[in-house]
């Protein structure tokens, strides 16, 4: 089980791990938690992203100000 990304992002600000989860009923019952989440989706339409996008970059560059001032 693992979800590393190898994005700019990833090794820059992330520390995952992958492990190997030999238990059947515990894998089973991983299974099912990451199902119900994945329910909980919803297809976001590409105008939609990206106003997220330049929404989340305003908040990104707002911290960085912030912690320059601190």
């Amino acid at each position: 089980m693992t979800s590393g990304n190898l994005t700019t992002n990833a090794l820059r600000h992330n520390i995952e791990y992958g492990v190997e989860i030999r238990d059947e009923q515990l894998v089973r019952g991983i299974h099912a938690e990451l199902c119900e989440i994945m329910e909980l989706g919803a297809l976001v339409q590409p105008a939609e992203m990206s106003v997220y996008s330049a929404v989340a970059k305003r908040v990104r560059q707002a911290f960085e100000a912030s912690r320059t001032r601190n």
